[in-house]
C-alpha cells in the first residue's frame, strides 16, 4: 500500500499516475538547455505541490465517509492535472475531465 492509497483509496491510481510523470518531468529536464530545465522543472514542482498540499487538505475526511463538495472540487483538479498527459499508454478514460 503506497502513501496516496492510505490518504485516497481507489482514487489513487491517478495521484499515482500523476506523481510518476512529476518525476519522469523532472528527471527529463537534464537534457534541456538550463532556461528551459528550470522552467520544467518549476512547473513540475508546482503541481507536485498541489498534489501534496492543496488536494489532500481538500480531501478533508477519512476515504470512505463520502465526498463533499471540497473533495469533489479536489478531484476535479486531479483529473485537470493529468490532462497533458492523455496520451500516455497508463492514462486512464475515467480520470478525463
Amino acid at each position: 500500500m503506497t502513501a496516496w492509497t492510505d490518504r485516497f483509496g481507489k482514487d489513487a491510481d491517478l495521484m499515482e499516475f500523476l506523481d510518476a510523470q512529476l518525476t519522469e518531468r523532472r528527471a527529463s529536464a537534464g537534457g534541456l538547455p538550463l532556461p528551459l530545465a528550470q522552467v520544467a522543472v518549476a512547473e513540475a514542482n508546482a503541481v507536485q505541490s498541489i498534489l501534496d498540499e492543496v488536494i489532500p487538505k481538500a480531501y478533508g475526511r477519512e476515504y470512505g465517509s463520502g465526498f463533499d463538495d471540497a473533495a469533489e472540487a479536489a478531484w476535479d483538479v486531479a483529473r485537470r492535472l493529468a490532462v497533458p498527459y492523455d496520451t500516455h499508454p497508463d492514462y486512464r478514460e475515467e480520470w478525463r475531465p
